[in-house]
């Protein structure tokens, strides 16, 4: 595991997950442990990727990110896939 910042923790190893919700549902669709001294954006095209061929494609209604995600590749890459 690779070292990141944790304030409570220093030295410790620390977590950046990628959870993907179905809201309806109240569901955890697919979730990815990465190391915490990942970027927010790091992945998303693969974890993107990977959700896409567990989903139905029209089912998708809405998608929300907080604002580590606002990188024009992983938004670009999901439109291409409609």
């Amino acid at each position: 595991m690779k070292w990141a910042y944790n304030p409570r923790k220093p030295g410790r190893g620390s977590h950046h997950p990628l959870i993907a919700f179905a809201a309806e549902a109240k569901m955890v669709i697919q979730s990815w442990m990465r190391t915490g001294d990942s970027v927010s954006s790091t992945d998303i095209k693969d974890f993107i990727t990977v959700l896409l061929k567990t989903l139905d494609k029209s089912n998708i209604g809405l998608v929300r990110a907080d604002s580590g995600f606002l990188v024009k590749q992983p938004w670009a890459f999901l439109k291409k896939t409609n």
